[in-house]
């Protein structure tokens, strides 16, 4: 299941994987440079996403309210 993906409201597409969850983010902000990372926990994935919207990403505040309501 993805949280996000990427559209007119998304600038991120994240979404679980076995490794933890994975981040994909839009090329226009990072100049034609595919910015690609996985992370291990909820925590650090809530982290993230809150921080890529102080960078300008665009988040859709659905992303971090269905993976605050995820258990663990």
């Amino acid at each position: 299941m993805a949280y996000a993906r990427w559209g007119k409201d998304s600038d991120v597409y994240v979404y679980k994987t076995l490794g933890g969850y994975a981040f994909h983010l839009n090329k226009s902000f990072t100049k034609d440079e595919s910015v690609n990372f996985i992370v291990k926990t909820k925590i650090e994935a809530l982290y993230r996403l809150k921080r890529l919207i102080t960078q300008g990403y665009m988040v859709p505040e659905y992303a971090i309210k269905s993976l605050e309501k995820e258990e663990r």
